[in-house]
């Protein structure tokens, strides 16, 4: 039988053991003992400028803003064709030209018509200007009583019927030199020239064909296209639920695949008064940027694709985190110590980089920005690793 005191030294033991068991127990919940350390990427929180930005909801096309699709304004077979593809063309030179020989006929044919109606007109003019002096006469003749009232009447008549005549022969003139005219235009028409200088995009057709315009309401590929190579803008698509944020004059950024690396400035110089409506496509609307620095000195071509990012509005020397480390759209995970805890932030502008932070944190707080590591979680115990900056 133990003595009193060995029993309630046992007792005294059991109990320790006891609750230094439910401590351990206790700690191991609460993530105190034996939870692995989680190694972070923390980003330490500074001011700096945020920006809302918009973005193309597809790729943007750099455009001519001097683009022509060209054909001739009359039916015919093709019988030159003096440009290529790429090469440059001023103003007014021949860029395709349609047989001719009876455009050409025609015009020799008006000029002979010409030529009869004007010595039709010489020859009733001449007779009216013999009616006038026959009239003058037989009124002085009248004046002496040596002809009759009625010979001064019928040569009134004569005189009024030849002047007519003569009238007649020259609207005959007009008529015939206008006809010279509309013949030499249907001439003209057979040659396909330049409105502008540039560069010949792209020729539809070739030397020997027949070629007719478009009728109303019917769509037909052009002849021949050119671009004017000195003015370039950039046309991309929004998605119309941001069209009221967008207006003249806000200031882009503009990125190319032709020139990696490299970002372009602009400002916004026209939104479109209607929304596209594409089938399998959402609903748009066409922004217009022109660049600060032309297109065609930085080595871009059109029809080259854009990436196109409006700036709505911005503020600079604010408090800002790294989008990527906001957690359910409402906090970010801070390092205390070695533990993660999770704060709740009030948020002002964002943007796909950064977002302002207008309560909830203070500069130099570090936060973490490796989200989609393992077991980084509120209440963590973790190793900072510095964030790598690009």
């Amino acid at each position: 039988m133990l003595r009193p005191s060995r029993r309630r030294l046992r007792w005294w033991i059991v109990l320790a053991l006891g609750v230094v068991g439910i401590s351990v127990l206790g700690a191991r919940r609460a993530g105190l003992i034996g939870a692995p350390t989680v190694t972070v990427v923390v980003h330490q929180v500074a001011l700096g400028l945020v920006e809302e930005t918009l973005t193309n909801s597809k790729a943007g096309t750099v455009r001519a803003e001097h683009r022509a699709a060209l054909s001739p304004e009359l039916a015919g077979r093709v019988v030159k064709i003096p440009v290529v593809e790429g090469q440059r063309v001023g103003r007014g030179d021949v860029l395709l030209r349609l047989s001719d020989e009876e455009a050409v006929a025609n015009v020799r044919l008006q000029r002979r018509a010409r030529e009869a109606a004007e010595a039709d007109a010489r020859q009733a003019c001449a007779m009216a200007d013999r009616a006038g002096r026959e009239y003058a006469r037989i009124s002085q003749l009248a004046a002496a009583e040596l002809v009759s009232v009625a010979a001064v009447d019928q040569a009134a008549t004569d005189r009024a019927a030849f002047a007519a005549a003569c009238e007649a022969a020259r609207a005959h003139v007009a008529h015939a030199a206008a006809a010279v005219t509309a013949a030499d235009v249907v001439v003209r028409r057979t040659v396909l020239r330049a409105p502008f200088e540039g560069i010949v995009a792209a020729v539809h057709t070739e030397v020997g064909e027949w070629i007719t315009p478009a009728p109303p309401g019917i769509h037909l590929p052009p002849a021949v296209e050119i671009i004017g190579p000195g003015a370039l803008s950039v046309r991309a698509p929004l998605d119309e639920v941001d069209v009221a944020r967008v207006q003249v004059g806000l200031p882009v950024r503009v990125v190319f695949d032709a020139l990696p690396g490299r970002t372009l400035r602009g400002k916004v110089t026209r939104v479109a008064p209607y929304v596209l409506e594409q089938q399998e496509e959402g609903r748009t609307v066409d922004v217009d940027v022109t660049l600060d620095a032309p297109l065609a000195d930085v080595g871009v071509l059109a029809g080259t694709s854009a990436d196109v990012e409006v700036i709505v509005r911005s503020r600079d020397g604010v408090l800002r985190v790294p989008t990527n480390a906001i957690v359910d759209d409402r906090a970010v995970l801070v390092v205390e110590g070695d533990r993660l805890i999770e704060r709740d932030l009030r948020f002002g502008l964002r943007n796909w980089a950064f977002a302002e932070v207008t309560g909830g944190l203070a500069p130099g707080a570090l936060i973490v920005v490796s989200l989609d590591r393992p077991r980084v979680r509120a209440g963590a115990r973790v190793r900072m690793e510095p964030e790598r900056v690009r």
